[in-house]
Parts: structure tokens; sequence; C-alpha cells
């Protein structure tokens, strides 16, 4: 027998932080970035991941990465015109091209992990290869972490969302990475 975990985003309103979560607390990290002339910084993420994780008490917080492009262009980031930008260069496509953004982001994941139970979804994936590249930026921030002598959760669950057909096709090669 199979189970199979399909979340649904509400929105919560609390402590003046707008947060998207359930019971399982999966958390969009997007907004964000979202509005802005400039990424956020690391510790910015950091003390709004920490204050997610600490509402979500006892309860596991899934922290969705930038899920940035197609619908959400940001100011800072040039992004060209695509014939389908909702499936094209966006999401995990960015976040590894673009370290200097995602590498803050996942070093304040881990950073609120010391603080609660954090898990990282990874979105918009269509390949192992994009969740290996992820993993592999995952090791290097945590290396960073550990070498600036922060605080982490060095054994945050890192998963991925299947929202895409490719992901749809091949989601049994990608639950076994």
């Amino acid at each position: 027998m199979r189970h199979y975990l399909i979340l649904c985003l509400i929105p919560i309103c609390g402590s003046g932080l707008p947060i998207y979560a359930m019971l399982a607390g999966s958390w969009y990290g997007s907004w964000l970035f979202l509005g802005r002339d400039i990424p956020p910084t690391e510790e910015e993420q950091f003390a709004t991941y920490q204050a997610a994780v600490k509402q979500c008490g006892p309860h596991l917080c899934v922290i969705r990465t930038m899920d940035i492009g197609g619908d959400k262009p940001l100011h800072y980031l040039t992004i060209n015109k695509e014939e389908n930008p909702f499936l094209g260069w966006r999401a995990i496509r960015i976040s590894l091209e673009r370290p200097d953004l995602f590498i803050p982001q996942l070093k304040a994941i881990l950073r609120a992990g010391a603080y609660g139970k954090v898990a990282i979804m990874l979105p918009m994936v269509i390949s192992a290869a994009e969740i290996s590249a992820a993993r592999n930026f995952l090791e290097q921030a945590k290396a960073e972490l550990t070498q600036e002598g922060k605080e982490f959760c060095s054994d945050v669950p890192l998963g991925i969302m299947i929202e895409t057909p490719a992901a749809a096709i091949t989601v049994r090669e990608l639950c076994y990475l």
C-alpha cells in the first residue's frame, strides 16, 4: 500500500507575519523575494523562517524554496521572454544558476532548523539532476555555516513538489533519490 500526501496551502495570519501553512506546516518562501528592489539577505530570511518554525511548535515546517519566474518576475533579476514561462526558466532552475540567491536561502532554512522541525521542498523540479545539484548546494551551505560557526540543523530533509509533467512522469525515479 502506498501513501500520498497532498499539500493544500491555506493563508494564516499571526504575529503580523503572513504565513501559508497547514497542519504539516508547509510554508511558501517566495514572498520574501517579491516586491523589492534587492534580494533578501540571509539574516532577513533567517528571522522570517525562524519565526515560522517557532510558530509551528512541535510540528514540521516545510519551507518551499523560491519559486520565482513565470508569473512572479523580480525587479533585480533579468528573465528573458519564453514561449512557456510557467515551465521554463524558473524556480529550481533559477536557484541552481543563481547560487548567490539559493545558498543564502538554504543557509537561513538550515539555521531556522535549530529552533524546530524543518524540511526543504524544491519547486518545479523536472529531473534527478536538479535534485542532485540542489543537494550539492545544500552541502555547500552546511560547510559555510560550519566555517562561520553558526548554529544550524545538519539533517534537514530535502524533498520536492510534484507539480510538473516531467516530475509526474518520473515520480518513481525521483522519490528514491
